[in-house]
């Protein structure tokens, strides 16, 4: 009996690790959601995200971009004809001006991005950061979150 528990124990761990990882990035998705273009508060939400950029920076310098501890995502906006959006990426590296990532959205109006694709996005063009931490369960930054999704 125990040799069957030794046995399966370690695939089932790894399952349910794989789902609370899978159900954490499925979290950062989020809804979509109408603002003006020129809301005042989702700027003031964008200066308050890059003023608190270091506090990303340091917890990506401490952890690394490793996605089994820590999963770092930011915010920009991606425009395509006379269309905007909001969109998610999740980082994997940064040389101290420019953020690589993956498209972590589905756009609802882009035709020429996807989710899933490679991007680069500059320090500047950042507009919102989150940090999920599994380690200890936190969710760092997210500046614009709770107001988006106020404004349904």
């Amino acid at each position: 009996m125990s040799t069957w528990v030794l046995i399966l124990l370690p695939p089932v761990l790894a399952l349910i690790f794989w789902y609370y990882r899978l159900y954490r990035l499925q979290s950062i998705q989020t809804s979509i959601h109408s603002l003006k273009w020129n809301d005042v508060t989702i700027a003031q939400k964008k200066q308050q995200a890059q003023d608190q950029l270091f506090v990303f920076l340091a917890l990506a310098e401490k952890h690394g971009y490793n996605q089994d501890r820590c999963q770092f995502f930011i915010k920009a906006v991606m425009e395509e004809n006379n269309h905007r959006e909001h969109l998610w990426v999740q980082v994997t590296s940064f040389n101290g001006t420019v953020f690589r990532g993956t498209l972590a959205n589905d756009p609802s109006t882009l035709q020429h991005v996807k989710f899933g694709d490679s991007l680069m996005i500059t320090k500047d063009e950042v507009e919102d950061w989150q940090v999920l931490d599994f380690l200890t369960g936190k969710r760092h930054g997210g500046f614009s979150r709770k107001y988006v999704r106020s404004n349904k």
